[in-house]
């Protein structure tokens, strides 16, 4: 296999379990969050946090507007981690190497 694929297909690999640690897992119950709960995980009470300081309106309106704000980051993270997949590839791969040899 080309060394440039499998950096890429790695760096995907690295993108896709970044985005399910920090979107849909929660660490306080260390379980898998569903969409009602999403607001819960890391990146959720972060979002969460942004939206109430710039809104001081119902409470309704603020977890609307951080589940749709939720939902937008994520589909930009996602087009990062596809963009750059080499360069997440590459990293990960020398981080281990690296890693292995202080072993």
């Amino acid at each position: 296999m080309d060394k440039n694929k499998k950096e890429r297909i790695t760096g995907l690999v690295v993108g896709l379990i970044g985005l399910i640690i920090l979107w849909w897992f929660r660490f306080d119950r260390w379980e898998f969050a569903d969409t009602y709960k999403a607001l819960f995980t890391p990146m959720g009470e972060l979002i969460y946090g942004i939206t109430k300081n710039m809104m001081s309106d119902v409470i309704s309106a603020e977890r609307n507007r951080a589940e749709n704000f939720w939902y937008i980051t994520q589909l930009i993270y996602l087009g990062l981690a596809w963009h750059y997949r080499a360069c997440v590839g590459h990293w990960a791969i020398k981080s281990v190497r690296v890693f292995y040899k202080k072993l």
